[in-house]
């Protein structure tokens, strides 16, 4: 859009681009803007498996004028795609580094979604793929990343919504830069805290 809320019809064909991965439903939801203008954005694909169809993490690049980058994602269409663990891998939050890579963290469905764990993807400044990570941080129960951030030194800060024993809390956790835990960082690398209903801490 241009500043005054128009459409900018200079981008892709009259101010949008399409982009298909696989023929199923595809969610465009985080835009990231690279320091030479173009366009990262993530969010999910649907893939076809034997047994349906997949919601995997997801990552495409466009060029400024809104082309898709065929030169991004090491496969020569401009994207990239991959499961972590399940059927139902779904993005909550994306971050760019410094020097161009990507991480895409989120819900990854270990059981089909109903109980999620927390779910890390990282991918080079190509768009192709470094590393995943899953993480359990309340064994038995729900918890998804809703953002993400790098810091200057590397390592990597996700907010969280967790829940223990039907309990909803909030929680922070930190990653050393090859995706493991910092076991520096509050127990085992997570910070939790839950409030009551008058706003108290507990």
């Amino acid at each position: 859009y241009n500043p005054n809320g128009s459409i900018d019809t200079s981008l892709g064909s009259a101010g949008s681009t399409l982009v298909d991965f696989e023929g199923s439903d595809d969610e465009a939801r985080f835009p990231l803007i690279q320091a030479d203008g173009r366009i990262v954005v993530a969010g999910n694909a649907g893939v076809s498996t034997p047994v349906g169809v997949d919601s995997d993490f997801a990552v495409v690049r466009l060029m400024v004028d809104g082309a898709i980058d065929s030169g991004f994602g090491g496969n020569g269409n401009g994207r990239n795609h991959v499961n972590i663990v399940g059927r139902a891998d779904i993005p909550g939050a994306a971050a760019l580094k410094s020097d161009g890579t990507i991480f895409i963290a989120g819900r990854v469905g270990v059981d089909g979604g109903a109980l999620p764990n927390t779910g890390l993807a990282q991918f080079r400044a190509d768009g192709t793929l470094v590393a995943t990570a899953q993480f359990d941080y309340s064994p038995g129960d729900s918890h998804e990343a809703t953002d993400v951030l790098v810091q200057p030194d590397g390592r990597i800060l996700m907010a969280l919504t967790t829940r223990v024993s039907g309990v909803y809390q909030h929680a922070v956790a930190r990653l050393n830069a090859d995706l493991s835990r910092d076991p520096g960082f509050g127990a085992n690398g997570v910070v939790r805290r839950f409030f009551l209903d008058l706003g108290v801490p507990f």
